[in-house]
């Protein structure tokens, strides 16, 4: 009983000496402006003169933005909703597409193969070395171009698996204004998986740099994109009975680890390097006027009317590197080198 009289009597002093702290000490004599100790005191400084910024209002711009693609051959703009939902979100990272749509080997960045008829088209009309991975190549007409009044950034992170089998992918683009005409920005994207079975790693990257100016007169966009497709490649399993009859095989297991089944390929690999440079720019000429409807006497409307004359260019440079390393090669009957 005597802690806790004890506790609150301590309290309470502590409060009362609060409170008298919030009382400054230092007043002003209202006649002479000195304090009681005869100081000059400035009456700014005084805190019942001081301004209270508790109450003060912090307005910022509401954010406004749009993207847009481009058409490849023409340079033309098509406006797109900027995806900042969470719709479907799950397949964005699926190697069979996000309706399911390919067939691929297992891991994460390998390559896939369409099973659509009408999707292969735009399969097969990407650069021939990069056809193993066609989600991963994005073509000039591909890239998302942002106008927006407050920096925009987009981060994503996919993982799975364990250290043995793992995979994760990491996004990122960012993209802001100098003023509402200019804009730039740049992305990245690396791919990573180890792979479920041997020799079947692989390693994607790509990172680029985007700009764009839209005046009334003049157009810009300008896209630079780097990729480097790294995959070691192993032929398939060297017998089909390691999965479907495991007691046939040798040591007598009955069942095996993905990772320990004898493949065909060993020490082989792919390597794909690419970059392109994208720039389309037109020109407007012609002119604005303003003319007035009149529907009725008492309401006329203004409306702009348009002539206008449109010049443009387009260029478009892309370089292309494969390598290929090949040591040691498999077969069912035994093995061999190549």
């Amino acid at each position: 009983m005597r802690r806790i009289v004890l506790t609150y009597i301590f309290l309470s002093i502590i409060g009362i000496l609060g409170v008298g702290a919030q009382n400054p000490f230092n007043r002003m004599d209202p006649v002479t402006g000195r304090d009681q100790f005869g100081n000059q005191v400035d009456p700014n400084t005084l805190p019942d003169n001081l301004e209270d910024s508790t109450d003060t209002e912090i307005q910022s711009l509401p954010p406004k933005l749009y993207m847009w693609r481009l058409s490849e051959t023409l340079g033309n703009r098509t406006i797109i909703p900027a995806d900042t939902a969470n719709l479907n979100f799950q397949n964005t990272n699926l190697v069979e597409g996000m309706y399911g749509h390919y067939n691929y080997l297992g891991n994460l960045g390998s390559p896939p193969v369409c099973h659509v008829s009408s999707l292969n088209a735009e399969t097969t009309s990407r650069p021939s070395s990069w056809s193993p991975s066609p989600s991963f190549f994005v073509r000039p007409d591909e890239v998302k171009f942002t106008n927006s009044n407050v920096p925009f950034t987009n981060l994503t992170y996919y993982k799975a698996g364990n250290k043995v089998n793992g995979e994760e992918r990491f996004k990122s683009y960012f993209s802001v204004n100098v003023n509402k005409r200019l804009a730039f920005g740049f992305n990245i994207d690396y791919l990573y998986g180890r792979g479920y079975y041997q020799n079947q790693s692989t390693s994607n990257f790509n990172a680029g740099i985007f700009a764009s100016y839209i005046g009334n007169k003049y157009q810009m966009q300008a896209v630079y994109n780097n990729f480097t497709m790294k995959m070691n490649e192993n032929g398939g399993i060297q017998d089909d009975r390691y999965i479907t009859r495991p007691e046939d095989m040798a040591e007598g297991k009955k069942e095996y680890e993905s990772t320990t089944i004898p493949v065909k390929l060993e020490q082989t690999s792919n390597k794909n390097k690419d970059f392109y440079v994208y720039l389309t720019h037109r020109y407007r000429l012609g002119f604005t006027r303003e003319t007035t409807t009149v529907e009725d006497a008492k309401s006329p409307k203004k409306s702009s009317c348009q002539r206008q004359r449109t010049f443009s260019q387009r260029y478009h440079y892309n370089r292309r590197v494969r390598s290929r390393h090949q040591l040691h090669t498999y077969h069912e009957s035994g093995t061999g080198a190549s």
